[in-house]
């Protein structure tokens, strides 16, 4: 185990760091009564505050439009991934302490929606909430992160334990190398943590972060590693040597969230800014005023950014003024989409300029990235939609069976449940 430290180095192959073929894993004017009567008379303004207090504490009724409801979680979810070549396999996280590998049925009747009588997995041994949850490249292993500072590697067809990879402090996120088994993982202490599948050996242990790590992956191309802390800076790592390549310290307050395209990376921060990056130059391109700070709202961070494809070449960012924004590479807005709630989720569709989005409204829609035109609104769950995912799955019928194209968003929720909406976006 090696302890990262500061300088430079030329970039690296990332068949350097792995070996990629290893799979092994108010009220009106009242008349005066006097003390007797208000004893006896019950004021008609109290009985209209106790019929309000009532009606405020009633569970709201909310249609669902999904294709199927998990009820398999006991406490709020917030992970979720889709296996990538095993239809319909689905893996998801929670505040229960659990993970659940599961299958979406491929044909339900109408009152079977929220059944939870499907093929699935109980995965056990966190102690604590399950933050990240992941299949690696080829599918062959997947991973749960939590709380309790471990990272546990699973293998998918048996569904047993195959490693447990320990060092860090609570663990806010984990992930795989996109073309092979490493996985790293940003923890409360500061610290990141990289380490092989197969054998949980730790390669590197990154430090220099002065605050909890909220945020990190892979560059595409595999040959960097991109974090962001509550310390307000943005830090480049080279995975064979953990040295530090680069540190950004432009925004103001702590980063929340970043992405990735070929040759660019943007960052999202509680300060109400994204910022684009260039990779090769290691220099910051433009700066994104999502929110400002005499927003009418409390919080102006921004909790999620992305990237469309490379035949439009946008920008998503989506914060908790309840605001998403489509943003040219120049910094130009497109258009500004609206929610009721914060936006602490979104996804490009792979190859139609569609965003989707989850809110703590309760809801997910789907909008236009040319025009800012709300295309679909997917209601369902009871409380705020904490995370979600594009997947193609199999339905049972033919529609949309010869295409790999996402026809599917499948959600998770601080209601305990996850779900899956069914979408034709081709007809959108």
């Amino acid at each position: 185990m090696q302890n990262a430290g500061a300088g430079d180095e030329d970039y690296i192959d990332a068949n350097d760091l792995i070996d990629i073929d290893d799979t092994s894993m108010a009220g009106a004017d009242d008349i005066p009564m006097d003390d007797d009567e208000d004893a006896d008379v019950p004021d008609e303004m109290d009985e209209v505050i106790r019929e309000e207090e009532v009606n405020e504490d009633a569970e709201v009724v909310v249609e669902d439009v999904s294709y199927f409801t998990c009820n398999l979680h006991s406490d709020a979810t917030y992970c979720i991934a889709v296996h990538p070549t095993i239809p319909n396999l689905i893996l998801t996280g929670g505040v229960d302490d659990k993970a659940f590998l599961w299958e979406v049925p491929r044909q339900m009747s109408s009152d079977a929606a929220g059944s939870v009588d499907i093929p699935h997995t109980e995965i056990l041994g966190h102690t604590d909430t399950v933050t990240s949850v992941g299949f690696n490249f080829n599918g062959s292993q997947f991973l749960t992160g939590s709380y309790d500072g471990t990272v546990r590697i699973y293998n998918v067809e048996t569904k047993e334990l195959v490693i447990t990879l320990e060092g860090p402090e609570d663990i806010e996120w984990a992930k795989w190398h996109n073309r092979g088994n490493a996985v790293i993982a940003g923890s409360k202490d500061g610290t990141v943590w990289l380490w092989l599948s197969h054998n949980g050996q730790c390669m590197q242990v990154f430090t220099g972060h002065a605050g909890l790590v909220n945020c990190g992956g892979f560059t595409l191309d595999g040959k960097m590693i991109i974090t962001g802390a509550e310390d307000c800076s943005l830090r480049v790592w080279m995975p064979k040597t953990g040295v530090c390549k680069k540190v950004f310290d432009t925004p103001r307050a702590a980063v929340t969230c970043v992405s990735f395209s070929d040759d660019t990376f943007l960052a999202g921060s509680e300060d109400g800014y994204a910022y684009l990056f260039s990779q090769s130059s290691l220099k910051q391109v433009c700066s994104l005023a999502h929110a400002s700070d005499d927003s009418a709202e409390d919080s102006v961070a921004v909790e999620c950014v992305g990237f469309s494809n490379s035949s439009f070449r946008w920008m998503a960012t989506g914060g908790m003024n309840q605001e998403m924004k489509v943003w040219e590479q120049t910094g130009v807005c497109r258009c500004v989409c609206p929610h009721e709630g914060g936006v602490v989720a979104l996804e490009w569709h792979p190859t139609l300029p569609y965003i989707i989005t989850a809110s703590l409204d309760r809801f997910v829609r789907v909008w236009d990235g040319r025009n800012g035109a709300l295309l679909l609104k997917l209601s369902g769950h009871q409380e705020s939609v904490t995370n979600l995912t594009l997947a193609h799955l199999s339905f049972g019928d033919s529609i949309g069976e010869e295409s790999t194209a996402p026809n599917a968003i499948v959600t998770v929720s601080d209601d305990n449940t996850s779900k899956v909406f069914r979408v034709t976006f081709e007809a959108l």
